[in-house]
């Protein structure tokens, strides 16, 4: 991860992050990456509901918009039963795959 990152020179080879290289511009392959942890990455006092709405809305998304990817997001992600449960309830793989939608 330091490697793809910029943050470690690799000892050999190159890496790309959509044809741009983290050793020689740094902050535009950070731009073009996520990276999600299985502890923390969500916000645990949240609902399943709230937190696509949430991150939609910092996304710069109008209230509508982000309430209509609520609505497919989670049918998307099977999480019905989840809907206005908090986050901490998740399984780690049903919370790994509902963050990384968050990022798109």
């Amino acid at each position: 991860m330091r490697q793809i990152t910029g943050e470690l020179n690799p000892t050999s080879g190159s890496i790309q992050i959509k044809d741009v290289d983290p050793l020689l511009n740094p902050l535009k392959a950070k731009q073009l990456m996520g990276v999600i942890l299985q502890e923390g990455s969500l916000f645990s006092h949240l609902t399943v509901q709230e937190h696509p709405y949430f991150f939609g809305c910092l996304k710069g998304l109008t209230r509508g918009v982000a309430q209509a990817q609520v609505e497919g997001l989670i049918p998307l992600l099977s999480l019905e039963e989840y809907r206005g449960k908090k986050i901490k309830i998740l399984s780690g793989g049903h919370s790994e795959g509902f963050s990384s939608r968050l990022l798109y």
